[in-house]
């Protein structure tokens, strides 16, 4: 790539990684917001159109298991905002790029994090697998849906990312347990169907 254009994130954390790559600040913009709701995701995209008039491409990293709970514990509200983080955002984002990227008229390109947790099994994250397993699907019917329009949709479908919040996770469960961090990792891995 020649030129890289402007970048939007909600993440100020990656601003700090992106100047350390040397992309100009002038080509960065951060708006924090909560993707979940319909409203802020209508608005970031009348502020692109607005701003930058197109949107060429779409990288949505949005997600995360948030919390650990096996299926006869776990509450309906955590439910929802899982389902609401990683498929709900998911949905309303690629709905508003392609009506963009539409208008653009020279198509696009959205790609989403997907995860390997939509086909492989770890207890207490039925609701992240089921929510991942969503966006691999939603992926499928978008990418068919969009062609006519040369917008291309895909996904990627990292491993187990750790975090911080996984690190205090693997850190709680071996105090629970006589397991070592690496026998939780391995354990947690190995499970498929």
């Amino acid at each position: 790539m020649d030129k890289i254009g402007n970048i939007i994130t909600s993440n100020r954390r990656k601003l700090e990684e992106f100047y350390k790559k040397g992309i100009e600040k002038n080509n960065l913009e951060h708006i924090p917001l909560d993707l979940t709701i319909e409203k802020n995701v209508i608005n970031l995209f009348n502020h692109i159109k607005e701003k930058y008039k197109k949107l060429d491409l779409l990288v949505n990293c949005i997600g995360g298991s948030l919390y650990t709970h096996t299926i006869k514990d776990f509450p309906i509200s955590h439910f929802d905002k899982v389902i609401a983080v990683n498929l709900r955002s998911a949905f309303m984002l690629t709905k508003e790029a392609i009506k963009l990227m539409n208008n653009n008229g020279s198509g696009g390109n959205i790609i989403h994090f997907v995860s390997s947790s939509a086909k492989n099994i770890a207890p207490g994250r039925a609701p992240y697998g089921a929510a991942k397993a969503g966006l691999a699907h939603l992926i499928h019917y978008a990418a068919a849906e969009a062609a006519e329009y040369n917008i291309k949709v895909n996904g990627i479908s990292p491993t187990y990312v750790f975090t911080e919040r996984h690190e205090q996770e693997i850190r709680n469960k071996s105090k629970k347990t006589d397991l070592t961090r690496e026998e939780i990792i391995n354990k947690n891995l190995k499970i498929k169907y």
